[in-house]
């Protein structure tokens, strides 16, 4: 799983089309992002991860680089 798509997953629990709402992009752009045709820029991460912090939502800056699958579920509730 790419580490956009876990953080949009096990983090925000949003949909694809939710997801690009945050990222302020299309959902489109969350599918290629994704599947790896595209990287989010740094203005994508930081909206990403400053809406993370608006809702108190657990979230470690190293997931956005880990293709391990780091994000322990209980770190994600």
């Amino acid at each position: 799983m790419h580490p956009i798509e876990r953080i949009r997953v096990k983090v925000f629990k949003a949909n694809q089309s939710e997801f690009a709402k945050i990222a302020r992009v299309s959902q489109s752009t969350i599918s290629k992002w994704e599947n790896g045709a595209f990287e989010p820029s740094r203005d994508h991460l930081v909206n990403i991860r400053d809406e993370a912090i608006r809702r108190d939502l657990p979230l470690n800056d190293a997931w956005f680089f880990d293709r391990t699958g780091g994000i322990r579920p209980e770190a994600a509730a």
